[in-house]
């Protein structure tokens, strides 16, 4: 029976060497008391020291730094955390230079492969075998998602099965697991119901239980009554402790929104209204950002199943309504962290999605995407190359991480990359209202990217379309190689992109303009 507690006696069970297992996503399902108070023992007694960070997300509280460490980020003193195993690492400010300077090994492993290696690790089973991440950073004929070099577990290994190849990665056992949720009722039983996504926390806990390991949950009230069944994610005889904290946010800037948890579903207008409200705050974005999210928002059609990534792709959704291409009706949005329908919040929100539908645990959405069930999924990119390869991960010493990227651009039908020429090239207004293209920033086409995290070759035996949509021109993918198909109308093709560009691309000989909807705003 899970036993109430203070947070401070919570963290008191966290002992050194663990490997604690976290849900969440950096403020959407965080568990701001948790951190404070682990952070507050170590300073004390030093102690736990040597831990591993297991989560499927990034869990830190940002992804700027300079900012007062908050999250999983006010765990980076030297030598508190050995390791981190996740999917996203830029949120982790913090640790970064620690990973730079290898004082802490870090991986970086696929979202949906650690959901799915929960599971895994739940029923004891030998590990989880998958073809997504093959021929990426994710292989061990590449990184084997390692971030610097004292990072030498292999995590995976390369196996053949019937003649196909795939990735094994063995289990990782939490001794420890920290699930956010709303209410413990009077057997200690979790529910969910204010929560704006559910990520993966019957797994975790099984993963945890069935390693003899130790279950905290942080929520926001306790109930003397009894929850329904239907309702409870965690039974509570799996729960060790329990401790409130009746001011957790919902996300990064919202305390609370029933529109979110989908206990409020908000009629169409008021949806309508919210997404003005965000475009034009939006309407402070680069000229060159809105000329990419217009473009991509093209791309979009009646009876589409959607992923859209985070950053600039995030807000494409929004675009496309204040564009009136389409009726939001008319196409499904999901999020990777087990959100069906309704419109993805952006920003500090992201990760929350506007009257879903349906919330479900991450590893099932992933489960849907790995067999194809997206028709097109939109995101950034850091790098391009010649050949298509996409790089998301890291580009020098900036380490960001794939998160759901290998799953999402996998199997669908089309996947839209979105991203600026260079990484600080823009558009200025002349006099005459015409776009002047302006260069800054290193380059974002390259011959050859530095990690390989979209296989353009895998791509193109799968028949996969993929467009590279940036502010100056549109790149295709055909036949292994880019095309350049669109040019913007206010560029000169030689001045503005070919002697930018470290290689000749191919030019196809039906080049368009792009369209001049993506200027008008």
């Amino acid at each position: 029976m899970a036993k109430i507690v203070s947070v401070e006696e919570a963290v008191s069970h966290v002992k050194s060497g663990d490997t604690v297992a976290v849900n969440g996503m950096m403020w959407v399902g965080g568990s701001k008391k948790f951190y404070e108070a682990l952070e507050n023992r170590f300073l004390e007694t030093k102690s736990p020291t040597d831990l591993t960070l297991f989560s499927s997300c990034g869990i830190g509280h940002t992804m700027a730094s300079g900012t007062t460490p908050e999250l999983a980020n006010r765990l980076a003193h030297p030598g508190m955390v050995k390791r981190i195993v996740t999917s996203h690492i830029q949120s982790f400010v913090d640790f970064l230079p620690m990973i730079s300077n290898n004082q802490i090994e870090a991986y970086i492993i696929p979202q949906g492969t650690i959901a799915e290696m929960f599971h895994s690790a739940a029923r004891r089973s030998a590990g989880t075998f998958t073809k997504i991440g093959l021929k990426t950073h994710a292989d061990p004929r590449y990184q084997c998602g390692a971030l610097n070099e004292i990072s030498k577990d292999k995590l995976c290994e390369l196996v053949t099965f019937d003649g196909e190849e795939y990735l094994f990665y063995r289990n990782i056992y939490p001794d420890v697991c920290l699930i956010r949720g709303t209410t413990a009722d009077a057997n200690g039983n979790i529910t969910f119901e204010h929560e704006a996504a559910i990520y993966d926390p019957f797994a975790t806990v099984q993963a945890v239980k069935n390693n003899g390991g130790i279950v905290i949950v942080q929520v926001e009230r306790i109930n003397g009554g009894f929850a329904s069944p239907q309702l409870v994610k965690i039974p509570g005889r799996l729960v060790d402790y329990v401790y409130v904290d009746p001011d957790q946010m919902q996300t990064a800037n919202v305390v609370y929104n029933g529109i979110y948890s989908g206990e409020i579903r908000a009629p169409l207008n008021a949806i309508d209204s919210s997404i003005t409200e965000d475009t034009k705050s939006a309407s402070d974005r680069p000229p060159a950002v809105r000329v990419i999210t217009r473009r991509a928002a093209m791309e979009l059609k009646k009876g589409d199943i959607v992923n859209l990534g985070i950053g600039m792709a995030s807000s494409i959704g929004l675009d496309a309504q204040e564009m009136n291409l389409i009726d939001l009706n008319d196409i499904t949005f999901t999020i990777e962290l087990g959100l069906f329908g309704g419109v993805p919040a952006g920003s500090a929100s992201f990760g929350a999605t506007l009257n879903p539908d349906a919330m479900y645990d991450q590893a099932s959405q992933f489960e849907f995407y790995e067999g194809g069930g997206l028709d097109i999924a939109f995101v950034g990119a850091l790098e391009v190359d010649r050949h298509g390869n996409v790089n998301v991960i890291q580009s020098g010493k900036k380490a960001i991480g794939v998160g759901g990227f290998n799953y999402v651009t996998a199997t669908p039908k089309t996947v839209v990359y979105c991203t600026k020429f260079m990484s600080r090239s823009n558009y200025s207004k002349g006099e005459d209202g015409r776009f002047v293209p302006v260069n800054g920033g290193f380059k974002k086409i390259v011959g050859e990217v530095e990690y390989i995290n979209f296989n353009g070759e895998i791509a193109t035996k799968n028949h996969q379309r993929a467009l590279y949509i940036t502010e100056r021109c549109v790149f295709e993918l055909l036949d292994g190689e880019l095309v350049l198909t669109e040019i913007s109308p206010f560029v000169d093709l030689q001045k503005d992109i070919l002697d930018l560009l470290p290689f000749r691309p191919k030019i196809s000989e039906h080049l368009k303009k792009m369209p001049n909807l993506c200027f008008e705003f």
